[in-house]
C-alpha cells in the first residue's frame, strides 16, 4: 500500500465497540489471510473492500 489512491467507502469493518480495523482492512487489500474476525460487528463489509488487483475507478 502507497498511499496514493483514496477509495470512498460506504462502510468499514468495526469491532462491537465501533473501532475501525485497519489491521483487516490493510490484509484484504494485500490478499493475506484475514485471521481471526470474530470481534466484527460487521464482517459483510470486508467484501465490499477493494483489493490490490482491483482496478481502480478514476
Amino acid at each position: 500500500m502507497n498511499g496514493n489512491k483514496s477509495h470512498l467507502m460506504s462502510d468499514l469493518p468495526k469491532t462491537r465497540t465501533a473501532k475501525i480495523v485497519r489491521r483487516l482492512i490493510r490484509q484484504h487489500y494485500l490478499n493475506e489471510p484475514l485471521g481471526d474476525t470474530s470481534s466484527l460487528m460487521n464482517p459483510e463489509v470486508l467484501q465490499t473492500l477493494p483489493t490490490a488487483q482491483t482496478p481502480a475507478h478514476g
